[in-house]
């Protein structure tokens, strides 16, 4: 009787005897769980509008305040803002103390219309919004008092970004100001 062996005859069993484990049930079977889905920041876009005007009420509230002191304390704008955004407004009210000026008026908003909301990887919120700003009553005003407000539009269309944090991620804070670019539809 003639043996067989070699590497075709150990490769054909090892084939066989996988191919017949394959069919036998595994006695340590393996089911998958079912993927946590994440819970959604806000449960609606109406939500996330509301939480984005609210910051931006206190964020404009913040600003007149800081404004209308000349800029002297600037503290109040950390509440309502990101590092980035607080970075770019510190530099504007520095040029009121430069120029030794403050304003009068507040400056107001109307058309708070959603442009998106974004649930990043980290749990975080980006809320994208166009609003329209009223500077119309809002006065540069110099060190003696003097109107020196430059000729500027009274509404300015603005594009604005809001980004969450992790804890509460429901809280808002400006992250980006900008003019649209679009057509002025203030």
């Amino acid at each position: 009787m003639r043996k067989r062996g070699g590497p075709v005859g150990t490769t054909l069993a090892v084939s066989i005897a996988l191919a017949l484990t394959a069919c036998v049930p595994s006695p340590h079977t393996v089911t998958p769980t079912p993927e946590a889905t994440a819970t959604p920041v806000f449960a609606s876009d109406a939500q996330a509008l509301a939480a984005a005007k609210a910051a931006y009420e206190g964020y404009l509230a913040a600003s007149n305040l800081v404004a209308h002191s000349g800029a002297k304390d600037t503290s109040p704008m950390r509440r309502w803002e990101s590092a980035r955004q607080y970075s770019k407004d510190s530099k504007s009210f520095e040029e009121l103390i430069i120029r030794r000026e403050h304003t009068s008026g507040n400056s107001t908003f109307s058309r708070f219309t959603l442009q998106r909301v974004e649930t990043n990887s980290d749990g975080t919120v980006t809320v994208g919004i166009y609003v329209c700003l009223n500077i119309e009553k809002a006065r540069v005003l110099d060190q003696h008092d003097r109107d020196v407000t430059p000729h500027r539009p009274e509404l300015l269309p603005l594009q604005l970004t809001f980004i969450s944090g992790v804890m509460p991620p429901t809280s808002l804070l400006l992250d980006r100001s900008q003019v649209w670019p679009g057509n002025n539809s203030c």
